[in-house]
Order: C-alpha cells, then structure tokens, then sequence
C-alpha cells in the first residue's frame, strides 16, 4: 500500500503529514489535493466509459442466443 501512496505522493494527488499518535507512534495521514480529485474524477470518467463499451460487446442475460 505505501509504494502506491509514495507514488501518488510524488505525482502531487496526495499530501502526506505525521501526526502523534495516542499512546503509540506516531501516524502517516494522507489527504487527497485537488490536483488528485480532477484526476480522480478524469480517470472514473474513463473506467465508465469502458465498462459501457465492454458491457455493449457480451450478450444480454437472458436473451436468446
């Protein structure tokens, strides 16, 4: 999981910070940027729009064949 948010750190779609923790060590806590929302929403934009087409290439359920 942290290779992934490193990544996604250094392409600025998260910020990261150190918090204390409660009677233990300290915490990573990553925030999304806005940077990474327009991304967020660009790339769903995109997984819908290939499960659309995906969907339009199998056979419906229950139709005849």
């Amino acid at each position: 999981l942290y290779p992934v948010l490193n990544r996604l750190e250094q392409d600025e779609l998260v910020t990261s910070s150190w918090r204390e923790g409660a009677g233990g060590p300290g915490r990573k806590f990553f925030t999304v940027t806005p940077h990474g929302r327009a991304h967020l929403a660009e790339r769903a934009a995109a997984w819908h729009t290939f499960t659309e087409r995906a969907a339009g290439l199998l056979p419906s359920v229950g139709s005849p064949r």
